[in-house]
């Protein structure tokens, strides 16, 4: 067998940040300052919350894990470097919450990111985002674009760098589900 691609190696932490700095990576090349939607074009995308006004408007990137189970039974290979590896399936929400100054700078998000899950995969100036989420080396990740999981609108009072400035909240939830490879040191000898 050939050596699995290892998420461990690319990340401190583990499965949820490896999801989540995919799909901010995945945003990130989609969203670039040629994207034709000015609303998303250049637009800061992060796992944190937009904390200073330089990150305004902004995208969050949050994710939560449904089910986490072995890819089947015994799913241990070694590989060519001689390591152990364990194959892991899991199903969980990616929540993209698109934060902004004004409601019409919400709306313009909200529109493109429905759009871009309802219709990525078929429009030229959105395939990067598929293209980049299957070409992740350390986490494969599968959406379900068959629905969304609207998570309403809001108003707050009160940003991190002003307590009266208002913010302007949407998001959406996607389904999806992938796959993880984690390596251990090489088996001892008996």
């Amino acid at each position: 067998m050939t050596t699995p691609p290892d998420f461990s190696r690319s990340s401190q932490a583990g499965i949820i940040e490896a999801v989540k700095r995919g799909v901010i990576r995945a945003l990130k090349r989609t969203f670039d300052t040629g994207y034709p939607n000015s609303a998303l074009a250049g637009v800061h995308v992060d796992m944190e919350y937009p904390a200073t006004k330089e990150e305004y408007p902004g995208i969050w990137v949050q994710f939560s894990l449904s089910t986490l189970v072995r890819a089947g039974i015994g799913m241990e290979v070694q590989g060519d470097d001689g390591k152990l590896y364990y194959h892991w399936r899991f199903t969980g929400t990616i929540r993209v919450t698109v934060i902004a100054l004004t409601s019409l700078e919400r709306d313009r998000m909200s529109d493109g990111i429905i759009n871009l899950f309802a219709f990525g995969r078929y429009v030229s100036t959105m395939t990067a985002f598929s293209e980049t989420l299957k070409a992740n080396d350390t986490v494969a990740i599968e959406l379900d674009q068959d629905g969304l999981t609207p998570g309403g609108q809001s108003v707050n009072v009160g940003v991190p760098w002003d307590p009266d400035q208002i913010a302007y909240e949407d998001s959406y939830g996607i389904n999806c589900l992938g796959e993880f490879f984690m390596s251990t040191d090489p088996r001892p000898q008996m």
